[in-house]
């Protein structure tokens, strides 16, 4: 049986193919020269929203799911955009403390402040990796990140799973098929 450990060790795998995927695409862009590390901030948002939009599908946001958005990505805390910084603020303390309804606020006013950046990342991809397959290997990356989440709890359900597959359709496709017209 794949414990908790080994989900967070598989989606971190994937989270760090993703960050060099994203290094390999600015790289070979010679048109425009990207802020990497902005980049790299900007989709550590995207990853970390999907995952609190997944954590709340089964009306449960646990201590176990907290810990893994908190510990999974290197460049950018998505709690930094509603003003909260420091190692006081972080979603695992929200898994134990928290009512469902509270965290589902804080979630929503990151909604609002998280829409840029998933769109200027997506437009700023848009036109380099049209012609290629790295759209398809992001998408695939991200998924599997969820994937893992939905099992580091032990319960993954059908509802987690629809709302990774929307929330991934919403954050990252509909954004890049928007900034590529």
């Amino acid at each position: 049986m794949v414990n908790a450990q080994e989900h967070f060790d598989k989606a971190y795998d994937n989270y760090t193919e993703a960050l060099a995927l994203i290094e390999e695409i600015c790289a070979s862009d010679k048109r425009n020269a990207h802020n990497v590390e902005q980049l790299r901030r900007q989709f550590d948002v995207i990853v970390q929203y999907v995952l609190l939009k997944v954590a709340i599908a089964d009306g449960e946001f646990s201590e176990i799911e907290g810990a893994f958005i908190d510990n999974l990505t290197d460049n950018m805390k998505i709690l930094h955009l509603l003003g909260l910084g420091g190692d006081e603020y972080n979603w695992q303390f929200a898994g134990i403390h928290l009512h469902l309804w509270q965290i589902e606020t804080v979630i929503d006013k990151v909604e609002k402040l998280a829409y840029a950046p998933m769109f200027d990342f997506a437009k700023k991809f848009a036109p380099v990796a049209a012609h290629t397959d790295c759209l398809d290997k992001l998408f695939g990356y991200v998924k599997t990140i969820a994937a893992c989440f939905i099992l580091c709890d032990g319960n993954g359900t059908q509802r987690e799973v629809a709302v990774a597959l929307d929330v991934v359709q919403r954050c990252l496709v509909n954004p890049w098929q928007n900034a590529a017209k």
